[in-house]
């Protein structure tokens, strides 16, 4: 089984997107959903290849980062096999990212 390791820029991401659903959907279906999201990142520990290789990395020594899908979100990762650590670098929400995406673009054109 390995450890998974939750750097401070993914737990950032996971307060931001805890927010996100918070004031979209209320605090019983934030805290469903991030609870969900938590729980698949502990089922990593279990199954460290679940998510899909990076195929920018897989000739260079990052060769063991991956992302997995989860649910509308995307999560970065390492695998370190002598370690038996997993660290999670980001977890990207699609729908507050686009949000921010859209706010940037429409502000740039003013």
């Amino acid at each position: 089984m390995y450890r998974v390791n939750i750097y401070p820029e993914a737990r950032a991401d996971l307060f931001k997107l805890e927010a996100y659903l918070t004031q979209s959907f209320g605090h019983r279906i934030a805290n469903q959903k991030i609870k969900s999201l938590l729980d698949q990142l502990d089922g990593l520990s279990y199954f460290p290849r679940l998510g899909k290789r990076v195929p920018q990395f897989v000739e260079m020594e990052s060769a063991n980062l991956f992302t997995l899908q989860a649910g509308k979100n995307t999560v970065l990762y390492h695998v370190n096999d002598d370690q038996a650590v997993i660290s999670i670098y980001a977890v990207i929400d699609i729908r507050s990212e686009l949000i921010r995406a859209k706010a940037f673009f429409f502000r740039e054109r003013d």
